[in-house]
């Protein structure tokens, strides 16, 4: 990578401002200075040549959809005074292939990695408490994520269609798993759940088609309609009853593997 490939943010800037540099092409990588406290929505929005950005530990905020449809980004590190990862920030970042995210995040946005189609691992902050709306959807090439302990929700659509997550440990202090959660990761083959689970949404797990095993602390009082919709592979559902019994069930229940419309 040449000096030309190279945009460098003047010293002394303080805000990289909102669309700062929206669609702008020519270079690779960006350089920003020690002392950018900021960095505003859609500052670099389609900068579809950008390959690599290093975010310094004295940048605090980002606004929403500042790298989205960054075309070719594959590798990003994320300054240590990062606390939320914002909505749509890196959606329809096709080529990210890592990141680097601090253990200072305790929240990440809606669609924040949607449709980023080489991110194959990451790691999650400790502190984080819930894994938002559609935040992972369409991640092809996603194989393993570790779920930290404290989240305690999953909502809508947030691994939908990760077609190559394999398996897949939820906490203890899991409560909730939305609707559509899982839907369409078909390489799936087993789910742990390690928490007491209230409620699984319809459809959370449809269309997993290689889901062979599940097992869980307890089944939830709420249990959606066809949350295994189209998981025809199970052959274990493991679940511990109130008084501490392990069980298995032989076939799962109808209204569990109705048909959805949804994947």
């Amino acid at each position: 990578m040449d000096g030309n490939d190279i945009l460098r943010i003047p010293d002394g800037t303080l805000v990289v401002g909102k669309d700062a540099l929206l669609g702008r092409s020519g270079w690779k990588k960006v350089v920003i200075p020690d002392g950018v406290i900021g960095i505003e929505e859609g500052a670099f929005l389609h900068c579809e040549s950008l390959e690599e950005i290093t975010i310094p530990d004295s940048v605090m905020n980002i606004g929403e959809m500042a790298f989205m449809g960054c075309f070719a980004l594959e590798h990003v590190t994320l300054g240590k005074s990062i606390e939320s990862i914002p909505n749509w920030v890196f959606l329809g970042c096709h080529a990210l292939k890592t990141i680097d995210i601090p253990p200072s995040v305790r929240e990440i946005g809606e669609s924040a990695f949607e449709g980023c189609f080489a991110l194959s691992e990451v790691s999650l902050p400790p502190s984080l408490e819930c894994i938002r709306l559609e935040t992972f959807d369409n991640c092809k090439s996603l194989k393993r994520i570790d779920i930290p302990e404290n989240v305690s929700r999953i909502e809508c659509e947030a691994f939908r269609m990760c077609t190559s997550l394999w398996s897949i440990t939820l906490p203890k202090g899991l409560s909730k798993i939305d609707a559509r959660s899982f839907v369409g990761c078909s390489s799936l083959e087993e789910v742990v759940i390690k928490g007491d689970v209230t409620q699984i949404g319809s459809c959370a797990f449809a269309g997993c088609t290689s889901l062979g095993s599940v097992k869980m602390k307890r089944i939830p009082k709420d249990m959606g309609e066809g949350a295994f919709a189209g998981c025809h592979s199970v052959g274990r559902f493991v679940f511990t009853k109130e008084d501490g019994t392990i069980c298995e069930l032989d076939s799962l229940p109808d209204e569990w593997t109705k048909d959805c419309e949804t994947y």
